[in-house]
């Protein structure tokens, strides 16, 4: 039985505006999305995952 629904929220951005109007790479690490992923599921829960634009997260 489930414990009910999450939402996890990646970005889709590859680009960043950084301090001082620089601009520079970014993502996220796999693991920074999966190790807390399947600990939800683990412990019940389902699990969705979306992006703003419904685009793919790139991966760091």
């Amino acid at each position: 039985m489930s414990k009910g629904k999450v939402v996890i929220l990646g970005l889709n951005a590859t680009w960043i505006e950084t301090k001082g109007g620089c601009w520079g790479v970014t993502g996220q690490y796999l693991n920074e999305t999966v190790v807390p992923t399947m600990a939800l599921i683990g412990a019940g829960s389902k699990v969705v995952l979306a992006t703003p634009n419904v685009d793919v997260a790139p991966q760091d």
